[in-house]
């Protein structure tokens, strides 16, 4: 399954009943860092939204000079 918001739509946190359906349907969701102006950070609003981050593949890239916080992040979802 693709879905994409669309152009003129609201962006890739303002969709959690989308991300809902498809997590309770056992598939996958996959997001980009780049499709949100938080970055990877988007990650905790969607966990937050659907309760965890469960189910959620995120697609990320860095700048170097930001290694430290993204692996503090990273670390965060580990278990």
């Amino acid at each position: 399954m693709q879905w994409v918001p669309g152009d003129g739509q609201p962006g890739i946190t303002h969709w959690p009943e989308v991300y809902r359906k498809i997590r309770d349907a056992g598939k996958l969701i996959q997001i980009f860092s780049s499709q949100s102006e938080m970055g990877y950070k988007t990650l905790d609003v969607l966990s937050e939204q659907l309760g965890d981050a469960r189910g959620i593949v995120m697609i990320a890239d860095v700048n170097i000079d930001e290694k430290d916080d993204a692996m503090a992040f990273l670390n965060g979802y580990c278990a």
